[in-house]
């Protein structure tokens, strides 16, 4: 077998693929993805936009057909959360022989990093005022982003930027809150807890400025 570049078309596959390995196997990388996955089978054609492979529904980019009908090489999509398995494997729009193929691709497992908080921005004493948190691994979709808590409140209405920044709604100050207030959040069931150092946040104080407007005048 020699190697080759990739080719976008090709013959369709008569026969179902055979997996035979995946690698890596298991692994764990950023919300932005980026994983070279390496396929080795048979029948996967010579033509990479036969090939169809997604991971909990997104599909794999880059497809790189290193040995036609026998090795490619893709790049996990963006995701959150842990134990991300692939749920659609097609190559030409023919499924894996589960009686031929060597390898269970219920196997594969792929993990994402928790997410990390580095900043926050300035405090606000205005209800439905926004602030932005910034940070690592908060993917790419607004339903990823379980909750943000600061201290006690919960910030309402998360939006995604990107995946190093979130915007959210955060309600006035409650009376038994302290000033001073830890921000947590939660993406795809992992939370910050492993940060270094705690970022906090600081509800704005509100001063009162008495303001003469001289003596009243009698009449």
């Amino acid at each position: 077998m020699t190697s080759s570049t990739t080719s976008t078309t090709g013959p369709a596959p008569i026969y179902p693929p055979i997996i035979s390995n995946i690698t890596p196997v298991t692994s764990l990388c950023n919300t932005t993805g980026g994983v070279a996955i390496t396929v080795i089978g048979q029948y996967f054609g010579s033509s990479s936009s036969a090939i169809d492979m997604r991971i909990v529904g997104v599909r794999c980019s880059s497809i790189n057909i290193i040995v036609p009908q026998f090795i490619f090489v893709c790049i996990s999509p963006p995701g959150t959360g842990l134990h991300n398995s692939i749920t659609h494997f097609r190559i030409g729009g023919l499924s894996p022989s589960s009686s031929s193929s060597p390898f269970n691709i219920s196997s594969f497992s792929l993990s994402h990093y928790p997410p990390i908080i580095s900043a926050v921005s300035n405090g606000t004493t205005t209800a439905g005022g926004l602030i932005t948190i910034f940070g690592y691994n908060f993917g790419q979709r607004d339903t990823s982003i379980d909750s943000i808590f600061i201290g006690s409140l919960r910030c309402l209405s998360p939006q995604l930027a990107n995946h190093r920044s979130v915007v959210c709604t955060l309600p006035p100050a409650l009376p038994d809150d302290s000033v001073i207030m830890k921000v947590n959040i939660t993406v795809d069931c992992q939370d910050n807890s492993g940060d270094v150092d705690d970022v906090i946040f600081t509800y704005a104080t509100i001063v009162l400025v008495a303001v003469s407007f001289g003596d009243p005048k009698l009449d």
